[in-house]
């Protein structure tokens, strides 16, 4: 009897991981499919990284994107990104990395977690997800989805090189852009810029 029962709950442990792994990748999918169905949004953050918290919106339409952060504002058509420091009154000029899903150099790319990308787990409620290549700076994301949309309210970045985490708490979504949200640099509103074109 004790042979059996000690049989079925190393049966079912085994099983565990399996299931634990099934329940992050649907929650994944779901995820997708509702930040498609946004369309054009609008989301406001608050980043935790080092002792400095610093809080932005960005807007995304498409691969498109604009954000605007404690004195600068980023912006891409998709291809080019300006970089807007406007205490500095400088602008860098860069092409974007499609494939990076940093929710700071490419928002398009933030809630995107594909399977051939990250490995996933749940972990006490939250999503851990883990770069299936090794090798590169970022150790782990841990996702808090919010209950009532489904939505990330949280993202918990493990990068080497870095004391802590990179918190980014995402305080809101909101479906449509406003009316003066732009993608390119506006060489007539920054006129007195100097631009610094890394392309």
């Amino acid at each position: 009897m004790r042979k059996l029962l000690f049989l079925t709950m190393m049966s079912a442990l085994s099983v565990m991981p399996v299931l634990a792994a099934d329940r992050s990748q649907a929650l994944l999918k779901e995820l997708d499919a509702r930040v498609a169905a946004l369309g054009d949004y609008r989301v406001a953050f608050e980043v935790r990284a080092e002792g400095n918290v610093s809080t932005g919106t960005y807007s995304v339409s498409g691969d498109r994107y604009h954000m605007h952060t404690d004195g600068y504002d980023v912006l891409s058509d998709g291809v080019t990104s300006w970089e807007v420091n406007h205490a500095d009154r400088e602008v860098l000029v860069d092409r974007v990395d499609p494939s990076s899903g940093n929710i700071l150099t490419n928002p398009t790319r933030a809630f995107n977690f594909a399977p051939e990308t990250f490995e996933s787990a749940m972990q006490g409620g939250e999503i851990v997800l883990t770069p299936r290549e090794k090798g590169g700076s970022l150790k782990s994301i841990v996702l808090r989805l919010d209950p009532e949309t489904g939505l990330p309210a949280e993202l918990r970045y493990r990068q080497e090189g870095l004391q802590g985490e990179v918190v980014v708490r995402i305080l809101r979504v909101s479906k449509g852009l406003p009316a003066d949200t732009h993608f390119t640099f506006d060489k007539v509103r920054w006129k007195d810029y100097e631009v610094v074109d890394f392309r």
